[in-house]
């Protein structure tokens, strides 16, 4: 990879330069907010902890801030990017680097366990900064439908991002919540300012790190089934989880009042109530009881 501007690209100058000469601007809908602090990149492909022999994919890389810093550290680097004209872009900045690979496409449907076999990895490590408008449906499709991860270092919105992150003492306050929790260990790194970027956005974003676990926690027989009975828990907060279970998975209450006496829970449990475990064990007991 060759710079010819010879400058980091997460630079103001640069940005704007380079957004200029594509006569491209911002597009709000896919969530472009350009990052404009070299130091913020830096720390963020540090925190990836990107060596020789690691896979990285890099999903919505943009101008190529981060990207231009793992090029050099990753050992082979996809870069996932879904505006053809910024897809263009990096396809001439890489041009001359035959271990980085630009593929345009949407996050959200992109075949990550095909990719990964078809490259024959063992695992990989995926970076990418998340809009914040996706954040959930591509989070749990990254989670489910990832493949062989290895770690998830995000940037997104922080006040997003505090409803994710585990509480001591406390249980899980969503679906997604839980889900991270069933297939990694969570870690918030560092924030990062919202004068980070261009265009300015009106919150300020956290980094935080996935790392899968080594040996799962918990092993249910289908996840997404899982995934599905976790948003069926949590999908009417204002009753408890029992009534919402009724309503959203069927059976009458006396049905899932025998449920809840066989995993020792009571009946005015409210979804944000039970921790990972428990859900786990409520789930394999509702699965039993429909045999």
């Amino acid at each position: 990879m060759v710079n010819v501007f010879m400058q980091p690209i997460a630079s103001a100058p640069m940005v704007r330069r380079l957004l200029q000469e594509m006569n491209l601007s911002p597009n709000k809908l896919l969530g472009q907010n350009f990052l404009i602090c070299e130091k913020t990149a830096q720390r963020i492909v540090q925190a990836a902890k990107i060596n020789k022999e690691d896979n990285v994919v890099e999903i919505g890389p943009g101008l190529g801030a981060l990207s231009e810093h793992m090029a050099k550290s990753a050992g082979y680097l996809g870069l996932l990017e879904i505006d053809m004209r910024l897809h263009s872009h990096l396809y001439r900045l890489f041009a001359d680097n035959k271990l980085v690979e630009v593929m345009q496409g949407d996050a959200l449907s992109f075949d990550y366990i095909l990719y990964a076999k078809n490259k024959c990895w063992e695992d990989y490590l995926l970076v990418a900064n998340l809009p914040y408008s996706i954040t959930t449906p591509l989070l749990q499709y990254i989670l489910l439908k990832g493949g062989p991860w290895r770690s998830l270092t995000l940037m997104m919105q922080k006040e997003f991002a505090y409803k994710l992150l585990p509480l001591s003492g406390k249980a899980a306050a969503s679906p997604l919540a839980l889900l991270m929790q069933y297939y990694g260990n969570i870690n918030e790194l560092f924030a990062v300012s919202k004068e980070c970027f261009y265009p300015r956005p009106q919150v300020e974003s956290i980094v935080i790190q996935i790392t899968r676990h080594k040996q799962a926690l918990f092993a249910v027989k289908n996840e997404e089934q899982f995934t599905g009975f976790l948003k069926a828990a949590f999908s009417h907060r204002r009753k408890t989880l029992l009534n919402s279970l009724c309503i959203s998975m069927g059976q009458d209450a006396a049905w899932w009042r025998e449920v809840f006496n066989s995993c020792g829970l009571g009946e005015n449990k409210r979804a944000e109530q039970l921790t990972l475990a428990e859900y786990v064990y409520l789930f394999t007991t509702y699965e039993r009881q429909l045999i």
